[in-house]
């Protein structure tokens, strides 16, 4: 089942790549990405290469066992995977492929990516919602606040202004959702 999103992945961002450049391969920032491509040659960086040994151990052993490569360099210091193949025997996406397979990076490629501003916003919900539950010796919580501050304007607004239901409603039914969510 992974394999299918791996291969769906590769495809959209491959098409997407080649509109922005010459370039056949994909890139996965920070994953895996192809710095260069040609007929018979590719060169990518993948920081899980940098300063480890063991693996550019395996991925020689191992990319070497498939017919068709010439030569695999890895530059451990950069990161650096410089692969020379035969491209009539072995085409340039299943290479890169391979590479993802042997070095274990599909959780990274299939993983949910989260921008770095949405992680900063968690931080500090988290460190909120913390704060709220800590003061209150485990009363409330930031939700819990929330869903109370809104379903009292909700019904506050519902018998202060008979004008305007339709906030109203929308009110109590954002009120309605975030308790039987919960």
């Amino acid at each position: 089942m992974n394999y299918i999103f791996l291969f769906l992945a590769l495809g959209v961002s491959s098409e997407l790549f080649k509109k922005k450049t010459k370039m056949q391969l994909p890139s996965f920032k920070g994953t895996i990405e192809t710095v260069h491509e040609m007929a018979g040659r590719a060169r990518f960086i993948i920081p899980d290469l940098q300063y480890n040994e063991e693996k550019k151990s395996v991925i020689e052993t191992e990319m070497m066992k498939i017919p068709g490569i010439k030569l695999i360099k890895v530059s451990t210091i950069t990161g650096s995977l410089l692969i020379e193949y035969d491209d009539s025997k072995i085409q340039p996406i299943l290479l890169f492929t391979a590479v993802i397979k042997i070095l274990g990076l599909e959780h990274c490629i299939t993983a949910d990516k989260s921008s770095a501003l949405s992680r900063e916003f968690q931080v500090m919900r988290d460190s909120i919602n913390t704060g709220i539950y800590e003061k209150s010796n485990g009363l409330v919580d930031l939700k819990s606040i929330l869903t109370l501050t809104l379903g009292v304007s909700a019904f506050y607004f519902l018998i202060a202004d008979k004008n305007k239901l339709s906030s109203k409603f929308t009110l109590l039914w954002w009120f309605s959702q975030m308790i039987f969510k919960a």
